[in-house]
């Protein structure tokens, strides 16, 4: 038994390293070995334990990716078969990675500590990346235009694209910012990291992460009103110092300090409310009856795309798979409005896992989906993965996991 609880570890400590590698892309790492990563693991946990964590949200998931891609070859798109695998396997298949990451080895009980460790992981393969991304962008030829070759395989992308890496990062500020009286150094890793990254996205004129830091940060700060709210002293405090705190930031800008007010990032950010994304909104919410079935026959604007993962969805190949995705997505916010309201749930897991799923679901909102679904929204599914399985074992829990 306790050689079996070794063996479990060790190849817990492997997928760490594989959650870092994915989300540095070392070498380009290709969603094929991705997808054999996953699968190996997956068959290995049922064979080990004896159970395969399936649950109606992973059936949906890859009901929605099955006809999504068949979809896609009706209309003709020239995609290999590793391609469909890829479309129709990553989703669903790091959702239940998720899930095995939670559940195994502990069974019964979710360890915040090794939840501390999966976020860390990939963290650092972010933050990584994005330094090499940086430094792709400032030797691309075509510097300073937003749109340059990755640095793994000089595939061009937009700068919203490498913006995706930053993500989670921003979305931890409030969770950085509460960890530090019980865990210092995480809490002021966390800060750093968070600074380091959103300067290096705001030399490239990313305006999307700090967009996300900003809502994320209210939610979790509304979060913390609630979980305080048989308290009305903590509120008043915790009101006060947030008033003064914008009032602060506020009082910075209005008396333009640093000159802040004519930097050409902060006059994006002034008219952000004005993108040209709200007009394709409305575009395709007008649309979406006559293309029922989907096939790309939006008119999109000079984007050619949604910049909204479920629109493009519905673009691509209709009704029935964005249905399907809106059906996840509903699922998974209902788990995580379970885990906020259960008592039996630890306290740092409400704000780390509620941070990071809504500042993922922000970025789908305002990105592309389509054919490259499967890159963005993996690690979205693996996070709703871990979400469903802390639920599954905080029913019946009394005390705090």
């Amino acid at each position: 038994m306790c050689y079996k609880k070794k063996r479990c570890s060790l190849v817990w400590v492997i997928n760490i390293l594989a959650l870092f590698l994915i989300s540095l892309k070392v070498f380009g790492l290709s969603n094929h070995i991705i997808l054999i990563w996953v699968l190996l693991f997956e068959i290995y946990f049922a064979i080990e334990e004896k159970k395969i964590l399936f649950d109606k949200k992973a059936l949906l998931l890859l009901l929605c990716m099955t006809i999504h891609t068949l979809n896609y070859k009706l209309f003709g798109e020239k995609l290999t078969f590793g391609k469909c695998l890829d479309l129709i396997l990553l989703p669903v298949g790091f959702y239940l990675m998720g899930k095995q990451m939670v559940y195994f080895p502990i069974k019964g009980k979710i360890s915040v500590q090794r939840l501390r460790v999966v976020v860390v992981s990939i963290l650092l393969g972010q933050i990584i990346l994005s330094g090499l991304e940086l430094y792709a962008y400032f030797r691309d030829p075509n510097y300073p235009l937003r749109v340059w070759a990755d640095f793994w395989k000089g595939e061009e992308l937009y700068a919203t694209e490498y913006s995706f890496y930053a993500v989670i990062w921003v979305s931890l500020l409030f969770y950085s910012i509460w960890i530090i009286r019980k865990k210092w150094k995480l809490g002021l890793g966390l800060i750093v990291g968070i600074i380091i990254i959103s300067y290096m996205n705001v030399l490239n004129g990313n305006r999307m992460n700090l967009g996300i830091m900003l809502v994320v940060f209210v939610f979790s700060f509304t979060l913390l009103l609630f979980l305080n709210r048989r308290n009305p002293k903590k509120i008043r405090i915790f009101l006060v110092a947030f008033v003064c705190f914008v009032g602060a930031i506020g009082l910075l800008i209005k008396m333009n300090v640093g000159g802040i007010q004519k930097e050409p990032y902060f006059q994006r950010l002034l008219i952000l409310w004005h993108n040209e994304r709200f007009e394709i909104y409305k575009d395709v919410l007008h649309q979406m009856p006559l293309h029922l079935w989907g096939g790309t026959q939006m008119e999109l604007g000079s984007y050619g795309h949604a910049h909204n993962m479920w629109l493009q969805m519905y673009n691509d190949t209709g009704i029935i798979t964005f249905t399907l995705m809106v059906g996840f997505t509903v699922f998974s916010l209902t788990d995580h409005i379970q885990i906020i309201i259960r008592e039996a749930v630890e306290t740092e897991i409400k704000y780390l896992l509620s941070a990071i799923s809504l500042g993922l679901l922000l970025y789908l909102t305002f990105e592309v989906g389509g054919r490259g679904v499967p890159d963005f929204i993996m690690l979205y599914t693996f996070f709703a993965g871990i979400t469903a399985e802390i639920v599954n074992v905080s029913r019946n829990k009394k005390k705090d996991l």
